[in-house]
């Protein structure tokens, strides 16, 4: 980063807004659901990006946060269901990165 520069920011309203309105990863439900934000093996406290939201129900969310490993054995990865939910955006055209940005991660 150069100095000076602002850090990109984490946070994407429309992006979460997407997430929120998808089936939910862990069960399917539809309807509503909360923009679960992965746990588990991370080496700070802070939030992820919102683009590696998944959309969880709230009896899945309250599920995976009293114990993920056991709710990844049932459900898979949560880093797993942030690929495709992202992937699926993409696709979706909701994510787009532009050229510059796309250069400036590479």
């Amino acid at each position: 980063m150069i100095i000076g520069q602002r850090k990109p920011s984490t946070t994407d309203v429309d992006y979460l807004a997407y997430v929120r309105a998808q089936p939910c990863c862990g069960c399917g439900v539809h309807g509503q659901q909360q923009a679960h934000h992965p746990i588990g093996e991370r080496f700070s406290s802070a939030r992820v990006s919102d683009c590696l939201a998944i959309p969880l129900c709230e009896p899945c969310h309250t599920e995976l946060h009293k114990d993920w490993p056991a709710w990844e054995d049932n459900h898979g990865s949560q880093w797993m269901h942030a690929a495709r939910t992202f992937d699926q955006a993409r696709r979706d055209g909701v994510w787009n990165l532009d050229k510059k940005l796309a250069r400036a991660l590479a």
